[in-house]
This record gives C-alpha cells, structure tokens and sequence, in this order.
C-alpha cells in the first residue's frame, strides 16, 4: 500500500469516527498582530467541555480554506480548533 493510499484510508476511517458527535458552528476570529496588522481565522468549539485546544496553521501559498473539512471534525471529537489565516 502506497502512503498516499493510506492516508486516505486513515482520513475515511477518521471522518466515519466524527460523525457521531456534534460541534457547534464555525465563529469567524480576528487577531492584531505586533505590527498593527490584522489576521482573521475560524473557530470551531465542541458541544461539551474541551479536552484541549488546537490552532492550525496552513502552508505557504494556501489559507484556512484549508481545514473548512478539519475543523468540525476536531471539534466534534471534542477539542477547541481555531485556524488562522497567515501571512507569509
């Protein structure tokens, strides 16, 4: 099995796991950096109490579109997710 193919299977295997609990829906989040400037990002909160806090972070030349799908699924796991929009 090649990498590529077990991250899909990984990442099917996950998202059927996710979809027996819920989130509440994305709020939009907007950050000052030092310079003055600006970062916007989503958040995404569990239903319940969260076991942690999660921020993600995208790659170069991408933004938080990104984890449109991740997002909810982490929440619903029941952790606190925010992603932001970099500059870079």
């Amino acid at each position: 099995m090649q990498l590529r193919d077990a991250r899909r299977l990984v990442l099917v295997a996950v998202s059927l796991c996710l979809l027996v609990q819920s989130a509440r829906a994305q709020s939009s989040v907007t950050l000052q950096a030092a310079d003055g400037g600006l970062i916007t990002g989503v958040r995404w909160q569990p239903d319940g109490a969260a076991k942690g806090a999660l921020l993600l972070f995208h790659q170069a030349g991408s933004n938080l579109g990104e984890y449109a799908p991740i997002g909810p699924r982490l929440a619903r796991l029941g952790y606190d997710v925010t992603a932001i929009d970099q500059r870079s």
